[in-house]
């Protein structure tokens, strides 16, 4: 049974596939049969790199490699027997601030784990109600990142 799939949900899968599942451009097209030069615009234009690169990296990574950073950085400033630099004490404030922020705001990541979840229900629990919400869902992730660029 093919059942036919909108623009839209062609696109969405060419997106899942190439943020959560690595696909490359032309893994896509012969996955999707859509044309090469359409997947490219899309993954250009909906900024696909930018989402996969943060599907990748875990708030929980980026946070052990900044504490590793921040405990490097303090015992330099106390082997040091001068006072800090002004470059020292700059990079103290920019590993904090970060920290900071990514211990108050949710990654791009947890945000689609846990729908994700809830979207594998649905398919399962009412598949055309789960086909309706999914243009709603792409928007909301599309809007997400929006968020995340204006604030970075």
């Amino acid at each position: 049974m093919n059942i036919p799939l909108s623009k839209e949900d062609k696109k969405s899968w060419a997106e899942l596939l190439y943020t959560r599942k690595n696909y490359n451009i032309d893994m896509i097209v012969e996955t999707t049969g859509q044309e090469k030069q359409l997947i490219e615009r899309w993954a250009l234009e909906e900024q696909w790199e930018k989402m996969r690169l943060s599907l990748l990296t875990s708030r929980n990574e980026q946070l052990e490699c900044l504490y590793q950073l921040l405990g490097v950085l303090t015992q330099k400033i106390k082997d040091s027997k001068d006072k800090a630099s002004n470059a020292d004490a700059e990079m103290l404030l920019k590993y904090t601030r970060a920290i900071k922020n990514l211990q108050t705001k949710k990654s791009v990541s947890e945000v689609l784990d846990g729908f994700d979840e809830y979207i594998i229900w649905l398919q399962n629990a009412d598949i055309d109600l789960a086909k309706q919400v999914g243009p709603t869902y792409d928007a909301f992730i599309t809007d997400y990142m929006k968020k995340l660029e204006r604030a970075a």
